[in-house]
């Protein structure tokens, strides 16, 4: 399944383009994200857009936040997100440790300062690239 098959069943869920876009990055790289990963990604700023996204994907299960340490919220991208993108069993979709969800956050800021680079973000992609070479 490509990207923009998965970013179209997210968007029958009843998110917009960059609203799918993100959560299809967040779940595929990290299962997890801040609120300032989605508001640099969408180019918005903390309010009422922001607020909204939330609210529309927690109410439909589709995230669970997580207060950490030091006040910020954590959202879990929820099983739901993972069944709409085909990948019901994607090991991103489990909670982690504080530490090693630190290091998937830190992941996801990567990907998201470089989405010019091509990443193989599930076993399938994986697979198809090594078995082309």
């Amino acid at each position: 399944m490509t990207a923009a098959e998965r970013t179209s069943r997210l968007r029958k869920l009843g998110y917009n383009e960059t609203e799918a876009s993100f959560l299809l990055l967040a779940a595929l790289h990290s299962g997890c994200f801040v609120m300032r990963q989605y508001t640099d990604f969408a180019e918005a700023q903390r309010g009422w857009l922001t607020d909204q996204f939330a609210t529309k994907a927690a109410l439909g299960r589709h995230i669970r936040s997580y207060p950490s340490r030091n006040r910020t919220v954590v959202y879990q991208v929820g099983k739901g997100v993972f069944e709409a993108i085909g990948d019901p069993d994607n090991r991103n979709r489990r909670i982690k440790q504080i530490d090693l969800t630190r290091l998937r956050l830190m992941s996801l800021d990567y990907v998201l300062l470089n989405q010019q680079r091509r990443y193989l973000a599930t076993e399938v992609e994986k697979l198809e690239y090594f078995q082309s070479l």
